[in-house]
């Protein structure tokens, strides 16, 4: 038998003695190169990441995106990390994320 679910206390505490797979451990790789390969950033992005007067870290909450290879390696990054090995969730929330760049 074969049971999935997300990490529940009470699953746990009654199945804990059973082999389990973490599958977000699994195909972590196969989400951060899905990402990477699907989110572009716009070159326009550029000019806002490039500025001196702080709008990007105005609008991305963080000074340290110099280039928009930055800002498309910390989307990915994020966006894997938030998935918790769902790739559904992944692609529908870079599906999204990518819309509202253009």
């Amino acid at each position: 038998m074969c049971l999935a679910s997300r990490p529940e206390p009470l699953l746990a505490r009654a199945l804990g003695h059973y082999p389990q797979l973490r599958l977000e451990k699994l195909n972590r790789s196969d989400l951060e190169r899905y990402a990477r390969s699907t989110i572009v950033i716009p070159p326009y992005y550029q000019t806002i990441l490039g500025g001196s007067n702080g709008r990007a870290s105005l609008i991305f909450n963080d000074p340290h995106f110099s280039s928009t290879g930055d800002l498309a390696s910390w989307l990915s990054a994020t966006l894997v990390e938030k998935a918790e090995g769902i790739f559904l969730w992944l692609r529908l929330t870079v599906e999204a994320v990518s819309q509202a760049l253009q």
